[in-house]
């Protein structure tokens, strides 16, 4: 601990006396050089004098009855505060300006968890730190924090540690540490890596939209920014009206650059919201067809002519590009039952499967991506920007889209995504959401289904011919 250099230096020193000053009777007549510098009528002026007496109660301080030797059968508390408590370099020397305050809480609890690890590790921990919503922080799901947070609190998974809300005013000797702790021209390593923790850098964003919704100050957005930067209040009734909404996850808002994160999420300005709806909803082909979304993952070919030479020179693109399939399923049609196109499926090695003439049901998935792509192409201007939008939204009772169950991840699109959101990812849990989903489909088709009455031999019949009069 520096020496007092001020008035309210030397009260905070005396003041954490009084506190243990239980263990070390007569400590007010020590103590007396120092307290005639607080006195209203002296002027400032520390002498070798009080050097001397300074030193002196550091001593006694760091010594028996005061200190003894670590017990680790007892309970084992530490207390952080903004900076370090009891380390030696404060958070306002290793971190940047735009750090949020529950940001420089929890990265002293990440420093005094590490710094004490002979005594923290392996064991029940309690820690006490001023700043409430880190209660609530450390145990949602760790996607749920903004990105610094994560690394730090990731830092912490290899601690038993519980985290507890302590009011400043009972945290006497950590108060009195945080405002004269001991700088460090060396910081530790763990404290740059997590000063180069970048949001915008992390994430796959486009700048330009980055740029726009920074350089857009709207006055809820700068209030809201102000009060990230500042520290929020513990009633919700006394945070602004404007700022309400924001006030039930404001733990887990971060600023970067201008640009105000909820978790990986950018916060937008109602101004800009209209805009990012109509990027949603641009390929939205309507409520009834819902049940019909991203059956498996289709392509759309123009086709000038449909005879078994062009189709047959589209599939063989698509076999160049995903492999070759173990079986195709088509309907009848001319292009699809000609000798050609039976070539085609012996030379490439796989088993061609045709549906039933004349019943389009037993094709049910080709037709509903069918009648899924003409309402699409309907609904968007661009045909390509509406087909990346279909294969990277999810299927309605499913977890994953078209292009996660094809490939393991998603694609980027134009809305803003996290470059987290991008990486590939194994779906285990699409072969128990298919078998869920076709359950209920042969649940619905059951209970509506009848079963064919039986004919007898030579009993008259009545055949629906088709559009063109066959049989």
């Amino acid at each position: 601990m520096p020496k007092p250099t001020d008035v309210k230096g030397v009260q905070r020193f005396l003041g954490l006396i009084n506190y243990l000053s239980r263990f070390l009777p007569k400590m007010s007549e020590v103590c007396e050089p120092l307290r005639v510098l607080t006195l209203r009528e002296t002027k400032w002026c520390w002498l070798e004098a009080h050097d001397k007496v300074f030193q002196e109660i550091k001593l006694l301080f760091t010594n028996s009855p005061v200190l003894r030797y670590y017990d680790p059968e007892e309970e084992l508390t530490l207390q952080t505060r903004t900076p370090h408590s009891f380390c030696e370099q404060g958070t306002d020397s290793i971190c940047e300006m735009g750090y949020a305050p529950i940001e420089k809480e929890l990265l002293a609890v990440v420093y005094g968890m590490e710094r004490f690890h002979h005594y923290t590790y392996v064991r029940k921990v309690t820690v006490n730190s001023e700043h409430k919503p880190l209660e609530s922080i450390v145990k949602k799901s760790l996607y749920r924090a903004p990105k610094r947070l994560q690394r730090m609190l990731l830092r912490l998974q290899g601690y038993d540690m519980t985290l507890k809300y302590l009011r400043e005013t009972e945290m006497y000797i950590a108060y009195v540490l945080s405002r004269a702790y001991l700088t460090d021209e060396d910081p530790s390593a763990f404290t740059e890596e997590l000063t180069l923790i970048n949001a915008t850098e992390s994430g796959y964003l486009s700048f330009v939209r980055l740029e726009d919704i920074a350089e857009q100050k709207y006055p809820v957005l700068v209030e809201l920014e102000r009060m990230i930067c500042r520290r929020w209040p513990e009633k919700k009734d006394d945070v602004e009206q404007s700022l309400r909404p924001f006030f039930n996850f404001h733990d887990e808002l971060t600023v970067q650059q201008g640009v105000i994160y909820r978790g990986e999420r950018v916060v937008v300005a109602l101004k800009l919201r209209k805009d990012m709806i109509q990027r949603i909803h641009s390929s939205h082909i309507g409520a009834r067809c819902r049940l019909l979304y991203y059956s498996n993952f289709f392509e759309i070919d123009y086709l000038q002519c449909i005879t078994s030479k062009d189709v047959i020179h589209k599939l063989q693109a698509h076999f160049a590009r995903y492999g070759i399939p173990d079986t195709v399923i088509s309907d009848n049609g001319p292009q699809f039952s000609s000798e050609e196109f039976r070539h085609f499926g012996k030379r490439w090695d796989f088993e061609h499967i045709t549906t039933s003439p004349r019943h389009s049901q037993s094709n049910g998935m080709s037709e509903s991506a069918v009648n899924t792509a003409k309402r699409a192409l309907l609904a968007h201007d661009d045909a390509y920007l509406s087909l990346l939008d279909l294969r990277n939204t999810h299927t309605q009772g499913m977890t994953t889209s078209p292009a996660e169950r094809m490939w393991n991840r998603r694609t980027k699109t134009l809305l803003p995504t996290s470059q987290k959101l991008l990486q590939p990812k194994l779906n285990h849990s699409v072969p128990q959401e298919r078998g869920v989903i076709k359950d209920r489909q042969l649940q619905y088709y059951t209970a509506k289904a009848k079963d064919l009455p039986l004919l007898s031999t030579g009993q008259a019949v009545m055949i629906e011919p088709d559009r063109k009069g066959q049989l």
